[in-house]
């Protein structure tokens, strides 16, 4: 079994404080263990620059999901942390975005994971969530990755992060930053002895808010996707597919076309077994400072979730459903 602290393959030992791994010693919950079958391990690991919205999202995830009324449209749908820490994160994450604060940004160093089961979603695969969290700073060179961010090797899909305002604050070449990035983490797992064409990349545009509704008509498909929220659509299944596939292709087109970005595109197709596009606002408007300038209001927070869990499914089974939802 996979350990959720080390990472490592270990078959976890019985005494009486509980489960407990053998080579980092942390103790395991008893739940992960027993459903370890039922809901296999999915590593959710968020790669980017700091202030790109990592730790927001996160947050917000958990929100959408404990907070927002999925039931509705997915009646049997069910979240629960596995360990008392977990839980504490969740709650407490929720409580700071719901008082209108933003949550403190990550230290450099290798987090514990928030481990949270997923159960009932329609047209996914029961999971446990094994969620990381870690600055920016680690992805600045591929020896910080090997330091602070080793859980990345053990990815099969990575969450690539990028903020267009930030990179619009910080730089006059936006597509050199994205690629420096894709270079570093590419440098750095292979540094840790894997190999990126074994992982899957969901390239997620955050804060999109401050920047979508600035572009032209072209793209207005994107604005009112973006507009309509999260929750919106869920209920139809296999159309809610279709569009996620759908917006991953515009994405792609507007990083060739608008960003100019066709080497970043080429090079990640290149160098992992596939490359998907996500468009989200974690927040729905943008902050003041350390502050929400209103309710948080998640738009499209669930897309890249729905990515890591579809390539957890066999290859057969992807291949089938992109021919037939693209």
């Amino acid at each position: 079994m996979l350990c959720p602290f080390c990472l490592s393959n270990v078959k976890f030992q019985k005494e009486k404080q509980g489960y407990f791994c053998p080579k980092c010693k942390e103790i395991v919950s008893a739940k992960y263990v027993s459903d370890y079958r039922r809901f296999p391990p999915v590593v959710l690991s968020t790669i980017g620059f700091r202030g790109h919205g990592k730790t927001v999202y996160l947050a917000s995830l958990f929100h959408a999901l404990r907070r927002m009324d999925l039931p509705t449209h997915w009646p049997d749908f069910y979240t629960m942390a596995l360990s008392d820490e977990s839980l504490d994160t969740l709650d407490e994450n929720a409580k700071i975005l719901e008082s209108g604060y933003l949550p403190d940004s990550t230290p450099k160093n290798f987090p514990k994971p928030t481990i949270v089961q997923v159960g009932k979603i329609p047209f996914q695969p029961d999971s446990t969530l094994l969620c990381y969290d870690t600055g920016g700073e680690s992805f600045e060179k591929g020896s910080q990755i090997g330091k602070y961010a080793s859980f990345v090797s053990h990815s099969q899909t990575v969450l690539f992060l990028l903020s267009i305002p930030d990179l619009r604050k910080t730089t006059n070449n936006i597509v050199s930053e994205m690629e420096r990035l894709l270079t570093v983490y590419i440098n750095g797992v292979s540094e840790l002895g894997g190999d990126t064409r074994q992982q899957h990349i969901v390239v997620v545009y955050t804060k999109a808010d401050e920047w979508v509704q600035s572009l032209s008509s072209r793209y207005q498909d994107l604005k009112e996707y973006l507009a309509l929220g999260t929750i919106e659509g869920l209920s139809d299944h296999k159309n809610y597919r279709r569009r996620l596939y759908k917006i991953s292709q515009r994405l792609q087109e507007l990083t060739n076309q608008h960003l100019k970005a066709g080497n970043f595109v080429s090079t990640a197709k290149a160098k992992f077994a596939s490359l998907r596009f996500s468009i989200i606002s974690a927040l729905g408007s943008s902050p003041v400072g350390g502050e929400l300038s209103a309710q948080i209001t998640p738009r499209r927070v669930l897309d890249p979730l729905f990515w890591i869990m579809e390539k957890q499914q066999p290859i057969w089974r992807q291949v089938w459903r992109y021919y037939r939802f693209r």
